[in-house]
């Protein structure tokens, strides 16, 4: 059978060399390097010469940053090749790579997101959680997976109070979201597949915050809420106990002093403090803080649009001689929105 080949002659006499290398010394074998690896893999891959192409694939992925300082047209790497090259490479490889004009990178980093995917993380490529499970809540709009889901604040109406006191979080699979739509709207907005991958890796790495005690995403480093100053309770008289409603000074949002729920405002931001007694989250908590730079998302701008002033005593006598109760006392809470009051009875 007549086989035709259609390929530089350079690279041709270099094949023949290599078919032939058992019948020469070993000194005279065929050498892979920056300037004909290329060429040499695609007809490897072409010819179905197994053996030369682990060997070529192996030299592209030590020596890649060799080979992008060549003229090499990488273009030429079919998708079956491309997968092959990029399961060898780790996410800090791919980071590494010294590619200006991009002729390779963001085609590794497309890949990186489809292993990032699969059900089973690979942890030697820098993978401890899967981007499969990720999913989002449609009562909150959060992003979580189903492992950390119940230890993850959602709206109030979808905790639940455990007969051991503990609470937990119901939240509700949004059926509309899909995960290859995210992916397509981050890459219109991020511009490159390779801030998609550490956002997505961000997205569905979750660590443990010891500070605000809950769950928190990767990317969502700095994110712990805080209020810098302790709440202050109102009072009326000063023989009397404190009030169970009062502010807090740094920012005039309410604070109460019984709470069924955590409250996890605050009105501003600082970084969570990890939790590193677990070798994986000490292991997700390393590359995050190796490439932070890429992965960490800004935290969004807080509104107060309502903001407790003080407490005064109202004298109902005058308004309402009929409902006036000497044992009963009413206030308003003063509040800097639009002059407005609000009764509270004590």
């Amino acid at each position: 059978m007549d086989i035709s080949v259609h390929c530089d002659i350079g690279i041709f006499e270099w094949l023949m060399q290599w078919v032939k290398k058992e019948s020469l010394l070993e000194a005279d074998w065929p050498q892979l390097d920056s300037q004909c690896v290329i060429p040499i893999l695609v007809s490897a891959a072409f010819l179905q010469m197994e053996p030369l192409l682990h060997d070529c694939l192996l030299y592209c992925h030590q020596h890649m940053n060799e080979i992008l300082r060549t003229a090499t047209n990488l273009n030429c790497l079919n998708d079956s090749v491309l997968t092959r090259l990029a399961a060898m490479y780790t996410n800090t490889e791919v980071e590494s790579i010294k590619d200006r004009k991009d002729k390779i990178q963001s085609r590794l980093f497309a890949k990186l997101i489809q292993s990032l995917a699969e059900p089973d993380p690979e942890s030697v490529r820098g993978h401890w959680c899967s981007l499969a499970r990720l999913f989002r809540c449609e009562k909150c709009q959060q992003l979580i997976t189903p492992n950390v889901a119940a230890k993850i604040p959602c709206i109030p109406s979808c905790m639940r109070l455990e007969p051991d006191g503990s609470i937990v979080s119901l939240h509700v699979r949004d059926s509309s979201w899909d995960i290859n739509e995210y992916i397509v709207k981050l890459h219109k907005t991020l511009k490159t597949w390779r801030k998609v991958y550490w956002r997505l890796w961000g997205d569905s790495h979750f660590l443990y915050c010891s500070g605000c005690k809950r769950y928190f995403q990767a990317n969502q480093i700095g994110w712990c809420r805080y209020h810098p100053d302790a709440p202050q309770f109102f009072t009326l008289d000063a023989q009397k106990a404190p009030l169970p409603i009062g502010r807090y000074p740094c920012c005039g949002e309410r604070a109460y002093r019984f709470q069924l729920l955590e409250n996890y405002s605050g009105c501003q931001f600082k970084q969570h403090t990890v939790n590193l007694d677990d070798v994986r989250h000490s292991a997700i908590f390393t590359m995050l803080e190796s490439y932070r730079h890429v992965i960490e998302e800004e935290p969004p701008q807080l509104l107060f649009p309502e903001r407790l002033t003080r407490l005064v005593a109202r004298d109902l006598y005058r308004e309402r001689p009929r409902l006036w109760n000497p044992n009963r006392s009413e206030y308003k809470l003063k509040t800097k929105k639009n002059d407005e009051t609000y009764l509270m009875p004590m």
